[in-house]
């Protein structure tokens, strides 16, 4: 406890911050809902939304793919050690924890496929539906 002590003092600005991110998470909402009611007016709204709902989906999977990566290379160097002495200090109690980052990988992967899916799906529907 006295190593962590110093790291949970109280920050001032911790409510602030939260008042001022929930403001502007309503704010980008509501303009996100504008902004989707607009652009399916027309064809070429259609499917430049549809494009930019494929290139968010593709920056999420390689965010989320890049950041297991790293979890993958750390968490064995960071982790085993210190598991392996705590789980041989309090005895037999089951295996430790496994490493999510194949999961978080897998999540990645279905990411960065769905573009290739949904792109083409709404190119399709916004054709035949103007």
């Amino acid at each position: 406890m006295q190593r962590i002590g110093p790291g949970l003092k109280g920050n001032a600005l911790g409510v602030p911050a939260f008042l001022l991110g929930g403001a502007v998470l309503s704010t980008g909402a509501q303009f996100l809902r504008v902004a989707a009611s607009q652009a399916l007016t027309s064809i070429w709204s259609k499917v430049a939304a549809t494009l930019v709902v494929g290139f968010v989906l593709a920056g999420l999977a390689w965010v989320v793919l890049r950041g297991a990566a790293v979890a993958r290379r750390r968490i064995p160097l960071a982790l085993d050690q210190p598991l392996h002495a705590l789980w041989q200090t309090i005895g037999w109690c089951g295996n430790p924890p496994r490493d999510p980052s194949r999961s978080l990988a897998l999540i990645a992967l279905i990411l960065a496929l769905l573009p290739w899916v949904i792109v083409p799906i709404g190119l399709l529907v916004g054709w035949f539906t103007s």
